[in-house]
């Protein structure tokens, strides 16, 4: 079928605007931690992110740690939001089984989120003004541009976390169990939440934070960051190794 108009003789023509199809939503799912992107999956056009898909991308990522985190698959603790799919006992069975404990994370909080406060920020910084013809174009920018960024660069990410976790904890309105944040958390939890951090940033704490400093000096989480970094011999002179240092000798080794 085609358009008719009606006009005069001697009147140009009226300009006619091109149809252009809308620009489609690529929608991804990324863990990371201070060392770079762990796991990524880009959903199918049309696809939503229910309860089954969840869970087979938490044992994808279980797998995709055994091969890229193999000394640290133990230390590591899950952060994501209170998303239906997060939340159901399907998901919570399926991160039981696969030994993923998760942090709690209070409700409407994107500020305690570092993929929202700071990683998907940027990235989409990256990507805006820039035009693709295909979905693949668009996944291919995104992984390159987070195999561009240097572990630098996600240590500083978590870095923003835990000085927001102790913005909380002063304010008290971090809305987690008991209402004292990161405080409130049990204490192994709290344990393997900063024996996740590198050695630099762990000194960083124990320097800038009075209370989280002083869990942080804990012998128990220096020889989990040394045995996980450095390795351990069992029969070696450096057995005498980071862990027996005081704290503030542990720090000095840190900065040179």
């Amino acid at each position: 079928m085609q358009s008719m108009q009606y006009r005069h003789k001697n009147s140009p023509a009226p300009k006619k605007f091109k149809v252009v199809a809308s620009a489609r939503k690529v929608l991804l799912t990324m863990f990371w931690d201070m060392e770079g992107i762990v796991h990524i999956e880009f959903l199918e056009q049309g696809k939503t992110i229910n309860l089954e898909r969840y869970v087979s991308t938490l044992r994808a990522l279980k797998g995709r740690l055994r091969r890229v985190r193999q000394d640290k698959v133990k230390d590591v603790v899950i952060q994501h939001d209170n998303a239906r799919p997060h939340t159901s006992r399907q998901t919570q069975c399926a991160l039981q089984q696969l030994e993923l404990p998760t942090i709690p994370h209070p409700p409407y909080s994107s500020d305690l989120a570092p993929s929202d406060f700071f990683l998907f920020p940027l990235l989409k910084k990256h990507l805006k003004g820039n035009h693709y013809e295909t979905d693949a174009e668009v996944e291919a920018d995104v992984r390159s541009w987070c195999r561009s960024q240097t572990p630098e660069f996600f240590a500083d990410g978590m870095r923003k976390l835990v000085q927001r976790w102790r913005l909380c904890i002063e304010r008290d309105a971090a809305g987690l169990p008991g209402g004292q944040g990161f405080a409130s958390l049990p204490y192994e939890l709290k344990i393997r939440i900063l024996s996740s951090l590198d050695a630099v940033t762990l000194c960083h704490v124990i320097q800038t934070d009075s209370d989280l400093g002083s869990l942080a000096k804990e012998k128990v989480i220096w020889r989990r960051i040394y045995i996980r970094d450095f390795g351990k011999p069992e029969n070696s002179d450096l057995r005498r190794d980071w862990y027996e240092h005081t704290p503030a000798e542990t720090m000095t080794l840190c900065e040179n």
